[in-house]
C-alpha cells in the first residue's frame, strides 16, 4: 500500500505528490515546519505545535485562511487513517508558495503534511560536540522553526559520519545551545537540573516547554541559563528532548560514557510529562 501526503488540502500518493519548482521552499530554502508525535493514532500537543507555527506565520507576515487550524486538524486525522499509523511522526511544512524577488509577495501558501511510522524506539542516544558553530547573537525568535537551518543539518550529518546519533551545537563563544534536532538538559555536579535558556540561541521546543511545566508542577526546579562547554562536559548525566522522543537519556558524549541510572527527579518529571502528553491526546480527539 502506498503512503499518502496531503498537499494544499489534497490527499496524494507520495510518489505522485509534487510542489512547484518555483516554490519559495525550493528556490530560497524558506519554509517553516513542525514535527508532531503520533501516539495511538492521535497527535500529542497538537494545539501547542500549531500555535507555535501560527506565531511564525504572523512573524513572517504570511497570509493564511482563518480556519487554518481546523483544516490542519481534519487533514491530520485523514492522513493518519489513510497511512494506518498507530505510533509515528508527522511533519507539517508551510512555505509562502511562489515567492519572487523583488517584492517577495505571494498569493497563496503551500502546505505539505506527511506522516510515517516509528518502527524502533531508542532507550538512549549518543552525542558528539560538533565542529560547526552557531552565531553568538539571536537571529530569529525562539519560536521560529525553519527548514534552512544549516548548523542543525551539517552537525547532524557530521555526527552520523562519526558514528553518533546527533551533535551538540555550541555558539562561537563556547556557550552550549542545543542538539542538532533536540533540546538539552543535564544534571550538574551538585545534582541540579539545567537547560540552556532561550537567549542562548536555541529553538523553544514544545517538548522542552512541557518538560519545564511538568517539573514546575511537581516542585522540581530546572535552572535556565547560559552555560559553557566545560560545564556540560563535567556534568553527571545528560538528556535530550524532542517531540518524538520525549525526555531521553544520553549514553555517550564524545568519548565519555554515562552510567545507566535514572535519578528520582528525572523519573518524576518523565511521569508528569507523560500525564500531560496523555491529556493532550484526549484534546486532539475532541
Amino acid at each position: 500500500m502506498s503512503d499518502f501526503l496531503i498537499i494544499n488540502g489534497k490527499k496524494l500518493q507520495s510518489e505522485s505528490a509534487f510542489i512547484s519548482a518555483v516554490d519559495s521552499g525550493f528556490t530560497y530554502g524558506f519554509a517553516i515546519y513542525e514535527t508532531f508525535f503520533i501516539k495511538d493514532s492521535r497527535v500529542a500537543f497538537f494545539n501547542e505545535h500549531v500555535e507555535r507555527m501560527r506565531k511564525s506565520i504572523e512573524y513572517f507576515q504570511i497570509r493564511i485562511e482563518n480556519d487554518f487550524t481546523e483544516k490542519i486538524k481534519s487533514q491530520t486525522k485523514e492522513l493518519i487513517h489513510s497511512n494506518q499509523i498507530k505510533n509515528g511522526r508527522m511533519r507539517l511544512t508551510l512555505s509562502p508558495g511562489v515567492w519572487s524577488l523583488p517584492d517577495l509577495k505571494s498569493n497563496s501558501v503551500t502546505t505539505v503534511l506527511s506522516a510515517s511510522p516509528i518502527l524502533h524506539t531508542n532507550t538512549s542516544i549518543q552525542l558528539m560536540v560538533s565542529s560547526f558553530r552557531k552565531t553568538n547573537e539571536v537571529f530569529l525568535p525562539d519560536f521560529v522553526k525553519v527548514t534552512g537551518n544549516f548548523p542543525s543539518i551539517f552537525s547532524y550529518k557530521e555526527a552520523k559520519e562519526n558514528g553518533f546519533d546527533e551533535a551538540v551545537l555550541l555558539r562561537k563563544d563556547g556557550i552550549v545551545t542545543e542538539g542538532s534536532f533536540c533540546n538539552l538538559f543535564w544534571i550538574d555536579e551538585k545534582d541540579r537540573i539545567k537547560t540552556p535558556s532561550l537567549d542562548s540561541c536555541i529553538l523553544g521546543g514544545v517538548t522542552r516547554s512541557e518538560i519545564l511545566k511538568a517539573a514546575e508542577s511537581i516542585g522540581i526546579k530546572i535552572i535556565e541559563g547560559k552555560f559553557s562547554q566545560n560545564e556540560l562536559k563535567s556534568c553527571k548525566l545528560i538528556y535530550i528532548s524532542s517531540s518524538t522522543r520525549g525526555l531521553l537519556r544520553v549514553s555517550q558524549l564524545d568519548k565519555r560514557i554515562f552510567p545507566e541510572i535514572q535519578p528520582d527527579s528525572i523519573l518524576n518529571i518523565q511521569k508528569e510529562y507523560e500525564k500531560r502528553e496523555s491529556e493532550s491526546l484526549k484534546l486532539f480527539s475532541d
